[in-house]
C-alpha cells in the first residue's frame, strides 16, 4: 500500500486486505511524507480545538506528522483485528531509489486515485504518477467512494 502524506485511503486498505485474505499474502504500507509542510495560507490543522494551541509552523508541522503517525497505529490495529501482516514503513522526502527498495518484490502496489495530488505533508522529491506509470510491479489504483 502507498499512501501520500497525511490521506489515509480506508479503501486502499479494504482493497488490500482482500487481496491479503485470498493470496495469504503479507503486506507492506508505505507512508510517504514530506519533512515539513511548505503550503501557504492557513497553516493550522482542521481541527479547531488543536488549531487554538498552535502559534508556529513548526507547531503545525508537528500536528501534521501526529496525524500521519495516528494513520499508521490506525492500520496496525485494523490488521491485528483481521489477522493481516503488515509492515509498515515513512519515507521522508525519499527519492526514486528509495522508493524502488521498499517496494522491491511486492506482488502488486495499491494506491488511492488521488495519491499524485498536493496536500498536506504530501512529497514533492517525486513525481508519484511519473513512478507509478513506469513502475515495474502491477498497480491498482483504488477509487474513491462518493
Amino acid at each position: 500500500m502507498l499512501f501520500n502524506g497525511i490521506r489515509y485511503s480506508f479503501q486502499v486498505v479494504d482493497e488490500a486486505f482482500n487481496w491479503a485474505r485470498t493470496n495469504n499474502g503479507i503486506l507492506t504500507a508505505v507512508f510517504l511524507r514530506a519533512k515539513s509542510d511548505a503550503g501557504e495560507g492557513y497553516i493550522f490543522p482542521s481541527d479547531l480545538d488543536a488549531a487554538e494551541n498552535l502559534y508556529t509552523t513548526d507547531d503545525s508541522n508537528a500536528a501534521h506528522v501526529a496525524i500521519s503517525d495516528s494513520n499508521i497505529r490506525l492500520l496496525q490495529h485494523a490488521a491485528a483485528i483481521e489477522n493481516i501482516k503488515v509492515h509498515s514503513v515513512t519515507l521522508i522526502d525519499p527519492n526514486r531509489e528509495q522508493l524502488l527498495h521498499e517496494l522491491d518484490g511486492s506482488e502488486c502496489i495499491f494506491t488511492s486515485e488521488d495519491i499524485h495530488e498536493s496536500g498536506t505533508l504530501t512529497v514533492d522529491s517525486i513525481n508519484i504518477k511519473k513512478f507509478l506509470g513506469k513502475s515495474p510491479v502491477p498497480v491498482k489504483v483504488v477509487k474513491s467512494r462518493p
